[in-house]
């Protein structure tokens, strides 16, 4: 199972590096922040981290003590059911494992799933995991995602997918883009300090690392999103009163919609 933690130290957090392809709540570590003070930096997925923005409006004690907010480009949450899945496909026991590490052992790394005796089975991540486990089995959410870039970020980062990486890159790269000025501190204080190498890269190149995650109309999930919208969030109920203000030329919301659009702020 995977679990939200809070690390107050370095080996805690070093303990935690890696990444999971399956659902975690970040519901229980923002209750502990509610409780205890301290500054406090929260990482997740865009859907994570628009969750613990509303609930900043909500709450004064988080609006405080969260300092920073680090986000993933996501293309979405395998469920549970698709990890046991891809073990029992090379015949692992989902009962004999004790650990599993999703990334790592260089890079783009390798799945690995540990008994007690030791390696229970290891694949590439390309080539394999990443067909067979991670893009499987999505939530209806993923699904109806709009934010796949972390708009509610301060820093967000990706993995630098291209073709010269992939190639030649063994010991691997995070590709970081920042969103405000708290995460321009963040960032310019990690490099000052050592903690942190990096160079510049152009937006073009950033984009292009995930261009397949742009919301645009060539996206593959825009039909399924609008027609989601509109059936099983009760949108149809708005279009007889659109089309009544568009005739009494009061375009309520269109033109919000329509700027929204063209500018993509809710799309990349």
């Amino acid at each position: 199972m995977t679990q939200t933690l809070i690390a107050r130290d370095k080996d805690s957090l070093l303990s935690a590096q890696g990444s999971r392809y399956a659902p975690v709540s970040n519901c229980t570590a923002l209750r502990e922040v509610v409780k205890v003070r301290g500054r406090y930096a929260v990482v997740g997925t865009p859907c994570m981290l628009q969750a613990t923005a509303r609930a900043e409006e909500l709450l004064a004690s988080l609006r405080e003590r969260i300092v920073l907010k680090i986000g993933f480009i996501c293309a979405g949450m395998a469920s549970r059911a698709t990890t046991r899945a891809y073990l029992l496909r090379y015949g692992v026991d989902p009962n004999a494992v004790r650990s599993i590490r999703y990334r790592g052992d260089g890079w783009p790394g390798s799945f690995r799933a540990y008994g007690d005796e030791g390696l229970l089975l290891k694949r590439p991540l390309l080539g394999d995991e990443l067909e067979h486990l991670v893009p499987s089995d999505h939530y209806l959410r993923c699904w109806n995602c709009l934010d796949h870039w972390g708009r509610f970020a301060d820093v967000v980062v990706s993995d630098p997918w291209c073709k010269e990486m992939i190639d030649h890159e063994r010991k691997g790269w995070s590709a970081m883009m920042v969103r405000t000025d708290r995460g321009v501190a963040a960032l310019e204080s990690a490099i000052r300090s050592g903690n942190l190498v990096g160079e510049s890269i152009s937006t073009d190149t950033m984009v292009g690392y995930n261009r397949h995650l742009l919301n645009d109309d060539g996206h593959i999930e825009q039909s399924w999103m609008a027609s989601y919208q509109c059936v099983f969030l009760g949108r149809l109920r708005y279009v007889p009163r659109l089309l009544f203000c568009l005739i009494r030329r009061k375009p309520i919301g269109l033109v919000t919609t329509l700027k929204a659009k063209l500018a993509k702020q809710y799309y990349e």
